[in-house]
């Protein structure tokens, strides 16, 4: 991963020599949704300072505003003023509210290795690592963004399982037409020093790992679960022909422990079966998603593959819900609509924020300690008791008009950390009020708790916030 600050570019530039000069009624649209996204800035209390065309990317949809490395609080003495020297002092500002919040730097930005065009599904937090599959896999510092090794096999998510302080990979077909002759789905160790991909230590010759589609749910315990298909190989997706199973494999022994059924795709489908597992006590917990788009929610018994219970998740953006679970040992904490609780022993709702606060809408929650955060549209957050529901505390002041309920909070030990317009909020959970702020880039955040560190993934970058 390249750790440098995002000047590249000039698109806006580029666009100009390859097209020439831009027809006014361009330059109209192009100035007005510059002016929308400087507002944005605004209202969250930044300016950016550097604003010009190297700064300023031309997307298919629309400008972006890039490069905050001088971003500072608006009401910030660090700012230019008449008479001062540019860049000046140290001292924090208040923002025209006159609270005293600190509008503080990442601890390191990087580019993607890999020119692709989707944001990473989750990064993979083991031992003092974050692997990032983003093309190849990255091993990178969180606290530093060095990248420690690259594996040679192909990265991508769905390829990825941890398990305590091991990690494992599916190994890559070939690139080649697999149609007539399927490649075995395998699965190797990767060496956490260097990055050394072992043999394979799971070899199933009746499941063709060329297939895409084929997909690690998560490791526990030294069991890992795989979406796994039989079949002609398509380089466009899934074939309707094709037949699918969830697999449960032995890491030790290399042995399928069981297989259960999995509904076929769509000629041409790119959707994956699942959306994000994991595994709590004797319970495989995942999010599926339906040929229709729908997602429910699905629990199996770990050890043999039975289906404990199978619901709906109505309201449910299956794209938005790509996200770690909220779980603890008793329930799974579902957003994306209203709050809910629902019991893992047999998936009935133990409570409902539609009881208490309805119509309101919250993005997906994390929990931790017996509290449930989760963001509240056009308020920000808030904070639930796990048990019953009741709310505890939400976020003090007025300008959560920006909150963006897609946001998992993340969780720390004195702060709650969310998106708010551009920045990303640290709020304080004894005050319940915004106690630091940070310009982000980011769409996704993950926590490393052993590096007390904040991962964020926006369209090309990487970046990393103190957790605190």
């Amino acid at each position: 991963m390249a750790r440098h600050r995002v000047r590249t570019g000039a698109a806006a530039r580029r666009g100009g020599r390859t097209g020439g000069p831009l027809p006014e009624a361009s330059v109209r649209v192009l100035g007005a949704a510059l002016s929308t996204a400087l507002g944005q800035l605004h209202r969250s209390d930044v300016v950016h300072r550097d604003l010009k065309p190297s700064n300023i990317m031309v997307t298919a949809y629309g400008p972006k505003v890039i490069d905050f490395g001088i971003a500072r609080a608006i009401g910030d003495d660090r700012l230019t003023s008449t008479g001062a020297a540019v860049g000046g002092g140290d001292k924090p500002g208040s923002g025209p509210s006159g609270k005293k919040t600190r509008n503080l730097d990442d601890l390191w930005m990087g580019t993607y290795s890999n020119t692709v065009d989707f944001i990473p599904l989750a990064p993979f937090m083991v031992a003092d690592l974050a692997l990032i599959p983003w093309g190849n896999t990255d091993a990178v510092d969180p606290q530093t963004g060095e990248r420690r090794w690259q594996t040679r096999e192909s990265g991508v998510t769905s390829g990825i399982a941890v398990d305590g302080d091991k990690a494992y990979q599916l190994i890559s077909a070939p690139m080649s037409d697999h149609q007539d002759k399927p490649w075995p789905l395998q699965i190797a160790s990767i060496g956490l020093a260097k990055g050394d991909v072992s043999e394979p230590i799971v070899r199933l010759s009746d499941v063709n790992g060329a297939l895409d589609g084929t997909q690690h749910l998560c490791a526990a315990n030294g069991v890992v679960f795989v979406a796994g298909g039989q079949g002609k190989f398509l380089f466009d997706g899934f074939r309707a022909s094709q037949t699918w199973a969830l697999h449960a494999i032995d890491l030790g022994t290399g042995k399928r422990l069981w297989s259960k059924p999995l509904p076929s795709r769509p000629d041409k489908s790119r959707r994956l079966h699942f959306l994000t597992a994991r595994v709590i006590g004797r319970g495989l917990v995942a999010l599926q998603e339906t040929n229709a788009g729908k997602v429910r929610v699905v629990v199996r018994d770990v050890g043999t593959g039975a289906l404990a219970w199978d619901r709906p998740f109505d309201d449910a953006v299956a794209d938005l819900v790509r996200l770690p679970l909220a779980t603890d040992n008793e329930h799974v904490y579902l957003g994306s609509g209203p709050l809910q609780a629902l019991r893992l022993s047999d998936g009935k709702q133990l409570w409902s924020s539609e009881s208490d606060r309805p119509g309101k809408a919250y993005g997906p929650p994390s929990v931790k300690d017996g509290v449930l955060y989760a963001v509240e549209d056009q308020r920000g957050l808030v904070a639930a008791n796990a048990r019953d529901g009741r709310q505890l505390w939400r976020e003090r002041g007025d300008d959560g008009e920006s909150a963006d309920l897609a946001c998992r909070p993340v969780i720390g030990s004195k702060y709650v950390y969310y998106r708010n317009g551009v920045l990303l909020r640290a709020i304080d959970v004894s005050s319940h009020g915004v106690a630091l702020t940070y310009v982000t880039v980011g769409k996704r955040f993950y926590e490393h708790e052993r590096a007390n560190v904040i991962l964020a993934f926006g369209d090309k970058q990487a970046e990393a916030f103190p957790l605190r």
